[in-house]
């Protein structure tokens, strides 16, 4: 076992396990990026405090969809269709993929953003 790891509940060879600490990493700073921000943003003087409500809404509607799609590609449809070179099924998988994350983003997010308002 000493070339193999477990991480995330998968098997990984040395190899995987440098890729999957580096997608972690880019992963973080993305999710940080907004709260290192807003707490620049937030002046020390004034009355307002550090709102969470704000990043809250940025890791919603802009950074979690990227973060699934990422991880659907990256984990379940590039194993089961581009390594094995299927490569009309991958791309037919991630049209269908990115067409439903537009039309969740249009009808149910923003249409509710808009409707709230």
């Amino acid at each position: 076992m000493p070339e193999k790891y477990f991480i995330f509940m998968f098997r990984l060879r040395k190899p995987y396990v440098l890729e999957r600490l580096v997608y972690i990493v880019i992963w973080l700073i993305v999710f940080l990026v907004p709260v290192v921000f807003t707490f620049w943003l937030v002046d020390p003087d004034a009355e307002e405090k550090f709102n969470w409500q704000i990043i809250l809404h940025i890791w919603g509607f802009t950074i979690i969809p990227f973060f699934l799609l990422f991880c659907l590609n990256n984990f379940w449809l590039a194993p089961c269709f581009l390594f094995r070179k299927k490569y009309v099924r991958y791309a037919i998988s991630v049209l269908l993929l990115v067409g439903v994350f537009i039309w969740v983003d249009t009808v149910f997010i923003r249409w509710n953003m808009v409707n709230s308002i």
